[in-house]
């Protein structure tokens, strides 16, 4: 969230953006606004769609993980009781 708040003002910059203005920005400055719009969250879906498309696991790997997360809670609870 910081990043966005911090990268905006740099995207504003970018397009053109005249604080003097208002909103009577020029058609270039309204165009860039709207490229960035579209563009920097559909980039960044698409990097969400491949990572997890390409994170390849199995039912036996799934399972395998529950297996072990299990036994870390069993231990974690077991080591309060004999610290008692």
């Amino acid at each position: 969230m910081a990043l966005a708040f911090g990268l905006s003002g740099y995207l504003l910059n970018a397009t053109g953006f005249d604080v003097e203005m208002g909103g009577a920005q020029t058609a270039s400055t309204f165009f860039w606004m709207r490229v960035f719009d579209v563009l920097i969250p559909a980039v960044a879906a698409a990097l969400s769609i491949w990572a997890v498309a390409s994170f390849k696991i199995t039912e036996e790997k799934s399972a395998e993980i529950r297996e072990q997360l299990d036994a870390r809670h069993k231990k974690a609870e077991a080591a309060p009781a004999a610290a008692s």
